[in-house]
């Protein structure tokens, strides 16, 4: 349809954390027992994408200072850093470190990639999905 717009909607949530997340933004993020926001397993669950970036002086005032609020986006195109160069319209799962990665049989599918990235470390964007494990 020509002259067409495409209105996108992004959702987010208030996550506290359960370890100090300053070096993780734009990465997946899962939620622990208490429903802290901690890093996932390598093909594992996760609960979205962590777009805060707490500095160390917000982190101080907070007993016990990890214990902050990130947001977390859990809809939509979302930026989430690549753990190497992948290709657009690929299925990805995220990496122990919240980056993702081509997704395998057996892991949890968290997004489609919209773009290509060139090398690992760069910030891409992928269309979150309802998670489901990729079957073999």
């Amino acid at each position: 349809m020509a002259g067409a717009s495409v209105q996108e909607q992004v959702v987010e949530i208030s996550v506290p954390t359960a370890i100090d997340l300053r070096s993780s933004q734009f990465r997946f993020v899962n939620s622990n027992a208490d429903g802290r926001a901690v890093l996932p397993t390598n093909g594992g669950m996760a609960i979205g994408v962590n777009n805060g970036n707490p500095n160390g002086a917000e982190l101080a005032a907070l007993t016990p200072p990890q214990y902050a609020v990130t947001p977390v986006q859990i809809s939509g195109v979302a930026k989430v850093v690549a753990s190497a160069a992948i290709n657009p319209a690929v299925r990805v799962s995220a990496t122990a470190n919240g980056r993702y990665q081509a997704a395998t049989a057996g892991q949890v599918v968290l997004g489609i990639t919209r773009k290509a990235t060139a090398a690992a470390n760069e910030v891409g964007e992928v269309l979150l999905v309802t998670p489901y494990v990729l079957p073999a």
